[in-house]
């Protein structure tokens, strides 16, 4: 969990000055989430479930040869997808396969799947480790890494690239780099369950920014040979900053009547579980 918020009042002493619209009808966060078949037998069709609504999803072995990489088609609600056998070709036992997919969502991932084959149910065995980092598209930049798993992980060969180039902002190709890779990130980040790490980039938005690329491989500690891939895009170039100084206002407001409750908060608030966070300048 992240630690307590910092109240809008000391947010305001330093000056808010805009406001940043984001069009959410065009802008989409990219994402790719490794999966693996922890069944007993090849599968050659699968149906997931994401937390959040999702708007284009597509799945690819990483077997070499590799299969085929194919869209799901939704079925009933926004956040469940499904591939009609052989659309992908066979995973076997322990393979794995890129899921990426698309979302408006910044917390959008993959909550769980059923392989099957031939139509028929082989178990629930999809496996993920790790989620793809949360990018808080703002001033500062922020990417943050969470464990949602019952075990401890280590995300490593942690990368952002920003300015990317724009026209690989698609499904297929955004997970490979084009644009500048940012120095001073951490190797790993090892985090117990329920524990979380964030990365800010100070200064990040001075200049514009066309889309930005973060990428990691994660593991079980108790396993670092069977390693997963996450990575997430943004593109910049959907938000707009716009002065709203009766905003600015309204928020001063809110957060005078606000800070004392939410200090009250933080003095008996327990250890929190996110770890000490990273500055990037």
């Amino acid at each position: 969990m992240f630690k307590n918020a910092i109240p809008f009042s000391c947010l305001l002493s330093v000056g808010i000055l805009s406001v940043c619209l984001t069009d959410v009808a065009q802008a989409q966060f990219l994402k790719r989430q490794t999966i693996q078949n922890n069944t007993r037998d090849k599968v050659n069709d699968l149906q997931i479930v994401f937390t959040k609504p999702t708007t284009q999803v597509s799945l690819e072995p990483t077997a070499i040869p590799p299969g085929k990489k194919a869209a799901g088609v939704k079925i009933g609600k926004p956040t469940n997808y499904e591939w009609a056998q052989g659309t992908f070709g066979n995973i076997n036992a322990g393979g794995m396969a890129y899921l990426d997919y698309s979302s408006a969502c910044a917390r959008c991932s993959f909550q769980k799947g059923q392989w099957t084959l031939n139509g028929n149910n082989v178990g629930d065995g999809v496996t993920k480790i790790g989620d793809p980092g949360i990018l808080k598209a703002n001033s500062p930049l922020s990417l943050t890494y969470f464990n949602n798993e019952t075990f401890s992980i280590t995300y490593s060969d942690i990368q952002l690239f920003k300015d990317n180039d724009i026209s690989n902002f698609n499904l297929d190709d955004f997970f490979n780099p084009t644009g500048t890779l940012v120095s001073g990130l951490p190797n790993s980040i090892t985090l117990a369950p329920g524990e979380s790490s964030t990365i800010v980039f100070n200064d990040f938005l001075e200049t514009p920014l066309t889309y930005v690329l973060s990428t990691a491989s994660v593991f079980a500690i108790s396993d670092p040979t069977n390693v997963f891939s996450v990575a997430t895009a943004y593109d910049f170039g959907e938000e707009v900053c716009v002065p709203e100084p009766t905003l600015t206002l309204s928020l001063f407001a809110l957060g005078t009547l606000g800070a004392g409750a939410t200090l009250k908060r933080k003095l008996k608030s327990s250890k929190p579980s996110e770890k000490e966070t990273t500055k990037v300048s």
